[in-house]
């Protein structure tokens, strides 16, 4: 607990300055403080710059939200797949990476080191038989 209260402190006292520091610049330039501004815009302005974490951000919190209904194999493939498709790398080459790591990643924590993920939502809509096999390799 304390290594965090030091390092958030440290963090604090940072953006402050950096804040304090902004604020001088801006009233030099003869623009109002960014405190003074409209909320709205500035908001706006502040998340633009950061458009492609907050997407990624976004991406990985629906992935996490996904792993319980449609399982590690579908949801890891779609994630990895809308990432590829977001930073224009989705071709044949990044398609087969991403199938043999997926795989791979089966094989290893499943197989090897059985690590196993809760039952799946919608591996209960097959039958029995095959309900057990996605449980235990998708």
């Amino acid at each position: 607990m304390m290594g965090a209260l030091l390092g958030l402190g440290i963090l604090a006292i940072f953006s402050a300055y950096r804040a304090v520091q902004l604020t001088r610049c801006e009233i030099r330039q003869g623009r109002r403080p960014l405190f003074r501004r409209n909320p709205l815009e500035t908001l706006v302005g502040l998340l633009d710059s950061y458009r492609t974490a907050l997407i990624s951000s976004l991406l990985f919190f629906l992935y996490i939200k996904s792993l319980p209904l449609i399982g590690f194999v579908p949801a890891t493939f779609i994630f990895v797949t809308v990432l590829l498709w977001l930073s224009r790398l989705l071709n044949r080459t990044w398609l087969v990476a991403t199938i043999g790591t997926l795989m791979a990643l089966v094989l290893i924590f499943r197989v090897t080191v059985s690590v196993w993920m809760p039952d799946v939502w919608l591996y209960s809509l097959l039958p029995d038989h095959l309900a057990d096999f996605a449980n235990r390799y998708l």
